[in-house]
């Protein structure tokens, strides 16, 4: 309770089926299920990411708050993750969404 999983869930490019399938299945089990899709450098691709929890809506979560969490945290010397990359993380491009629309 309370609680939140995050969960890789393959490329888009690659896995677009068992990505589908992994949000529709999360979907099943959890209230809030978001996707999200960042580039990694070791693989060379963009790869998916699935935030799940019963309760925490991360979308909702707008740039001030997050960077507050983030200083009230102490959570420094990051080279990624600020409260404008939180917000971002949650637009998905036309052909991933079209990808998870039955999942979506």
């Amino acid at each position: 309770a309370g609680g939140a999983l995050v969960m890789h869930i393959g490329s888009p490019f690659a896995h677009a089926a068992r990505v589908a399938r992994s949000i529709a299945e999360l979907r099943s089990v959890f209230a809030r299920v978001t996707a999200y899709f960042v580039h990694i450098p070791v693989y060379g691709a963009v790869w998916g990411f699935a935030l799940a929890s019963d309760s925490l809506d991360a979308q909702s979560i707008d740039a001030l708050q997050a960077d507050a969490r983030l200083a009230a945290r102490r959570i420094g010397l990051r080279q990624f993750y600020n409260g404008a990359m939180h917000q971002a993380l949650f637009a998905l491009p036309e052909f991933i969404r079209e990808s998870l629309r039955p999942a979506m």
